[in-house]
């Protein structure tokens, strides 16, 4: 078993308060049966997909070496862990534990990761938007969009990416 497990908390959380029209959206996009999505996670994926929008190939880029570093940074102290069989059987414990506990989260008070909590905040302190509705509408708004224009194979694709059912391949991106 892993040791460090994280809790399945989100470090940051907005209020958002959704219309029918766009509760109906995420609905939509969330899908039905088993291959239905936690709604919150419909949410973050349109922030995801509005934010990489509003970056460069180069800002993408120079975000993820970031990120790279900072594992081999940590690797570099011993912080890193053995990846066995063992590992990869209890990650994936933890991932459909984390997708059942994903589940139960409301609407109303949005959980986000911190790049997109402070992503929302850049977004209402630059007077662009009002609150964090106003973005979360747009990103869903947008997200849809992008889908309805996509090849149906590209949707199931991309529908089965984001719920980690198919590595993301080269250049991997919805249709603008």
């Amino acid at each position: 078993m892993r040791e460090n497990k994280k809790d399945f908390t989100l470090p940051c959380s907005v209020d958002i308060f959704l219309s029918p029209h766009y509760e109906k959206i995420i609905s939509e996009l969330a899908g039905t049966g088993e291959d239905e999505l936690p709604p919150i996670l419909v949410i973050h994926d349109a922030l995801w997909q509005m934010r990489a929008s509003e970056m460069t190939k180069e800002e993408r880029r120079a975000e993820l070496k970031a990120e790279i570093q900072l594992g081999l940074d940590q690797v570099a102290r011993g912080e890193g862990i053995e990846v066995t069989e063992e590992f990869w059987e209890e990650f994936e414990r933890e991932c459909e534990a984390h997708h059942e506990w994903l589940k139960t989260q409301n609407l109303g008070n949005t959980l986000l990761p911190d790049k997109l909590y402070h992503y929302i905040q850049s977004k209402i302190a630059s007077g662009e938007y009002e609150n964090a509705t106003e973005v979360v509408c747009v990103a869903l708004s947008g997200l849809q969009l992008r889908l309805s224009k996509a090849d149906p194979d590209d949707f199931m694709r991309i529908l089965n990416k984001s719920k980690g059912n198919e590595p993301p391949r080269e250049g991997d991106e919805l249709p603008d």
